[in-house]
């Protein structure tokens, strides 16, 4: 009896040694698993870091060629510009003195014309009204005759298919750029949430600009894509079947979606600036095809 109770508990110890030792094994893994994850992590973040240095490192140099050409174009033009002010300085002079010339002689005219009116009818005549838009120059559409804002009437319209583009620009760290296209920032995927809210935005427009006709817009594309080290360029192109064109869908669009990145990047870099928002291109209506001047 001793003997068998003797050899159970050495089974018994025999087990226990054996599953603590495996315990011990698979705690080990679960330690290395960790730090090879993190090793990974570590090494990632270095890349990413030499990239940005690199980045930085090469606009660096570009500013510099840049300034050093700008140096010398602007030296060769100071002296130009010095002679084209004397000139146009000299023929302002002139001109301006055959104006004086003219208007002295209007102003003499007036005044002899007023007084036959006095002593004709006895009383003064009635000054007509002021034009204070020319005939030849542009007229706002959203204001009437009295000057009151409204929303222009587009039933008399035809209904043509408009397409409208328009572009925008966020300045930002290259390490920032760096961390967009490495799908590294805690709020997630940055481009793929921008892009939805520029759509977004462009079926709103007429919610939030107050003149804009409510539209049934046909298609929204919102681009967004590196220009340079330090640059994001969004670019949203809408179109319609309708009476008024889509110019401030798309500039609504680029704006909602520059200011999204800027939302989902705060937390790494709120330097950020946005610019450049602008047309650069609409079609239909009226006023036909129409392309931005390239800077």
């Amino acid at each position: 009896m001793a003997a068998k109770k003797g050899r159970k508990t050495r089974e018994k110890r025999r087990k226990q040694k054996a599953e603590a030792t495996q315990t011990r094994s698979q705690q080990k893994k679960r330690e290395l698993g960790k730090l090879e994850k993190t090793a990974k992590q570590t090494a990632r973040m270095q890349r990413i870091a030499e990239k940005a240095k690199k980045a930085q490192a090469r606009k660096t140099s570009k500013a510099r060629t840049r300034a050093r050409k700008s140096a010398g174009v602007h030296g060769g033009r100071k002296q130009q510009n010095g002679q084209k002010r004397e000139s146009t300085a000299t023929s302002a002079g002139r001109s301006h003195g055959k104006d004086h010339v003219k208007q002295r002689n209007q102003r003499d005219k007036g005044k002899a014309k007023n007084h036959d009116t006095v002593s004709a009818r006895g009383h003064a005549p009635t000054e007509p009204a002021l034009s204070v838009v020319g005939a030849n120059a542009k007229v706002l559409s959203h204001i009437d005759k009295r000057g009151a804002t409204r929303m222009v009437d587009v039933s008399e319209k035809k209904v043509t298919n408009r397409e409208a583009t328009a572009e925008a620009y966020i300045v930002m760290e290259p390490s920032t750029l760096a961390l967009i296209q490495a799908n590294g920032l805690p709020k997630g995927d940055v481009l793929a949430v921008a892009r939805v809210a520029g759509i977004m935005a462009a079926k709103r427009t007429s919610d939030l600009i107050p003149m804009c006709h409510p539209l049934q817009i046909t298609g929204v594309t919102v681009d967004l894509a590196p220009a340079w080290d330090d640059h994001l360029r969004v670019t949203a192109t809408v179109k319609v079947k309708g009476k008024t064109g889509v110019e401030m869908e798309a500039l609504t669009a680029v704006s909602t979606a520059a200011l999204t990145v800027y939302d989902m990047c705060k937390a790494v870099d709120r330097g950020m600036r946005i610019e450049g928002i602008r047309l650069l291109e609409k079609m239909g209506g009226r006023s036909g095809h129409w392309v931005a001047e390239t800077s």
